[in-house]
């Protein structure tokens, strides 16, 4: 076990992060912030797993802030194609890095693409390891789904826009199973949506949250803090 430190005064035990772990808000707002201070925290404490960023922007970020050979060794980088078309990709020792291009080869490859590279890390990735995905709505299939909800398999950490793109049943399912949830300024229907579900923080509250301030939601007792920066280079 170890300790992240993941906001102002915000020091989360390792072992209480459970899957699924939900990130919400508007672009702009922090997210990405969030993402990289936790995927640094994860390879500085050497554990394994996989972010895919569609965009490649995040992980742009993190090759910026991983700079020792210790922690490069265990940072491999690779693109989406390359790892779904790579039978010997490994998860269990490092913290692999795959990146889309969504901005050149558009949203409907991006998802074809993303779609088959989270069926693979799904699989091959174990209950120890972590598996984060970015703009994680956009991949839905019925399995796809059902895997983010389950018990078992990597920890995951989902990470989105908006809750619109969930069915208003699969909105009801992933909010339950959400074991903690990170939340920044959101659309108001999404609000609305967290304001049913949990009661705390109302739409009100979330529509008035500063840009990279957010709720640390976890067990349904709400912490309002800020993004660590700058982030430190590992």
């Amino acid at each position: 076990m170890f300790e992240m430190h993941m906001g102002d005064d915000l020091i989360v035990k390792s072992a209480t992060v459970q899957s699924p772990l939900l990130i919400l808000g508007n672009a702009g707002q922090g997210k990405t912030v969030f993402l990289l201070q936790l995927v640094l925290e994860l390879i500085h404490n050497k554990q394994h797993g996989m972010i895919y960023d569609p965009f490649g922007d995040l992980a742009k970020a993190i090759n910026e802030h991983v700079q020792s050979d210790e922690m490069r060794e265990r940072v491999p980088m690779t693109s989406d194609k390359l790892y779904w078309d790579d039978p010997a990709t490994d998860t269990k020792d490092g913290f692999l890095v795959v990146a889309g291009n969504c901005i050149e080869e558009g949203a409907v490859v991006t998802r074809e693409h993303g779609q088959k590279v989270i069926t693979k890390a799904l699989k091959e990735i174990d209950s120890d390891g972590w598996l984060i995905i970015d703009e994680a709505s956009d991949f839905l299939t019925d399995e796809i789904f059902e895997a983010y909800i389950r018990d078992g398999g990597p920890r995951l950490v989902l990470s989105d826009q908006s809750l619109i793109r969930y069915s208003s049943r699969q909105r009801g399912r992933l909010l339950r199973a959400a074991k903690q949830i990170v939340l920044y300024k959101t659309r108001n229907i999404d609000g609305k949506f967290i304001e049913s579900a949990f009661g705390e923080p109302t739409a009100k509250d979330i529509a008035a949250i500063k840009q990279y301030h957010y709720y640390w939601i976890d067990d349904k007792q709400c912490t309002y803090t800020k993004s660590p920066w700058p982030i430190n280079i590992i």
